[in-house]
């Protein structure tokens, strides 16, 4: 924590750690991602601490880290679906038949578009989801094309490094909504 406390983003601001954004944002929602088996515990205990039941969404790429954080809030906080959970949605012809082998343990899907050549977010993924009433939310997309393509499949959020060209994307598709007064 001495070292995070010591960085600076652009040579200026400190690193704000989890605490800071949530007390700075109390409005906000986080998506925080389970990237070490040593953070499970601990966001377990803050989400308790802080009642932040409905503020955060979880997900690893780790099933055993998104399991063990499942056991330990008691299934009260969303979490993104799990590899296995993924495939079987990917796999599965129906929803239904998808649901019933992975259950409902999760609020959203976090994938890769593609993973190597085999394409994640197909229309079917998409379609299998929203009729399970699941989301869709992709990473990391940074190309306009890419992100025009997943949005016509009616993926739910994009994850991307390029917010700016995002914002394009949106604006074009008359999608953009501006705090300062809608579209």
């Amino acid at each position: 924590m001495a070292e995070v406390r010591r960085a600076r983003i652009g040579g200026r601001e400190e690193v704000p750690t989890l605490v800071d954004l949530l007390d700075a944002f109390p409005a906000a929602r986080f998506n925080i991602d389970l990237k070490s088996d040593d953070a499970v515990a601990p966001l377990a205990t803050l989400v308790r601490e802080r009642d932040l039941w409905d503020r955060v969404l979880i997900g690893s790429f780790s099933r055993r880290r998104i399991r063990r954080f499942r056991a330990l809030t008691e299934g009260r906080v969303p979490t993104a679906a799990d590899p296995f959970e993924v495939l079987v949605y990917r796999l599965s012809p129906t929803a239904a038949i998808a649901k019933a082998i992975a259950g409902a343990r999760f609020a959203a899907f976090q994938v890769p578009h593609r993973r190597g050549r085999i394409t994640v977010v197909t229309p079917g993924l998409v379609r299998r989801a929203h009729a399970a009433g699941l989301q869709v939310h992709v990473w990391t997309i940074d190309d306009p094309a890419e992100m025009d393509d997943l949005l016509d499949r009616g993926v739910d959020g994009l994850f991307t490094d390029r917010t700016d060209l995002l914002k394009d994307v949106l604006q074009g598709r008359g999608q953009w909504w501006s705090a300062q007064g809608g579209n």
